[in-house]
């Protein structure tokens, strides 16, 4: 090899990423502009609204076992992505919303997540089918606003009895399809926002 190649070949080598080991999860939250709360020298809030981390990001939240808040709405994380998040079970708070390319079949990583009270779904693509994959019996407050469901979507809510609030804005949930939430007798907000709703399906559940 000449001393021309020689210096190319050296050239290339130093253009290689330099690994010191895994990266800190937190420098790399901090990075991207998000946000951390900590308990006890615990990290229990991530705030990455917003923010342009996408699925090689997420890898860096796997770690964070204490984590009970997570915020990843308006990102760049796809279905494949929340993989990443299926064993942080201490999580009580999860919002998904407006992200363009997570739909319904991330749910089904959210099974082990027992402790989550609220979950935000809003402008993903939720179809009815979806919802059979959630069993959060702790589940207080979900956001379905735009999702794309019927009656026989809502059924599947059945299990999570502590359902407080639901969100169903600009579905196209109609008066029957109410009926599927009489049974969730601690339910006391639903977000009816342009709905074909009327006021013949506002009575059948006035009384829950």
């Amino acid at each position: 090899m000449n001393s021309a190649c020689l210096l190319l070949v050296l050239f290339a080598i130093a253009q290689l990423p330099f690994c010191e080991g895994a990266k800190d999860p937190v420098d790399e939250i901090l990075y991207w502009g998000g946000k951390i709360k900590k308990r006890d020298g615990r990290v229990v809030s991530v705030n990455l609204h917003r923010c342009q981390v996408t699925d090689s990001f997420m890898i860096n939240l796997a770690s964070l076992t204490d984590l009970e808040d997570l915020d990843l709405a308006t990102t760049k994380v796809t279905d494949k992505g929340i993989a990443h998040i299926a064993n942080l079970v201490n999580l009580k708070e999860l919002d998904l919303g407006s992200n363009s390319h997570v739909s319904g079949k991330c749910l089904v990583f959210l099974k082990k997540l027992k402790n989550l009270e609220r979950l935000d779904l809003s402008l993903l693509s939720i179809q009815d089918d979806d919802l059979s994959l959630l069993d959060l019996p702790k589940l207080r407050h979900v956001n379905l606003n735009t999702a794309r469901i019927t009656g026989k979507g809502l059924q599947f809510l059945e299990k999570s009895p502590n359902l407080v609030s639901i969100g169903l804005g600009y579905t196209n949930v109609t008066d029957s399809d109410l009926a599927a939430l009489k049974k969730m007798k601690n339910l006391r907000e639903i977000d009816l926002t342009e709905t074909k709703i009327t006021g013949k399906g506002l009575n059948e559940i006035k009384n829950l």
